[in-house]
């Protein structure tokens, strides 16, 4: 778990890794209880960008489903 701070006008505070963990606190947000902005060591705010899960077809073309063609994939049925 990497290490987080508050970031406020006198400097960056640290966060204790329990209050990391009981409020889910993350890089890039805002603190649920002073709305200042939650940052790593080197004071950046940007979180991690992680790549979107997504559905593709056999072919592997990435060709994106509708939410009705993801029910009717998940269901077993057709709605043709």
């Amino acid at each position: 778990m990497d290490e987080l701070y508050l970031q406020t006008e006198q400097g960056n505070v640290p966060i204790d890794k329990n209050m990391k963990r009981k409020y889910n606190l993350k890089k890039g947000t805002k603190s649920p209880f002073t709305d200042k902005m939650i940052v790593d060591a080197a004071g950046n705010a940007e979180p991690e960008q992680k790549e979107p899960a997504r559905l593709a077809d056999e072919s592997g073309d990435g060709q994106i489903l509708s939410v009705a063609e993801q029910i009717d994939f998940a269901q077993g049925a057709d709605s043709n």
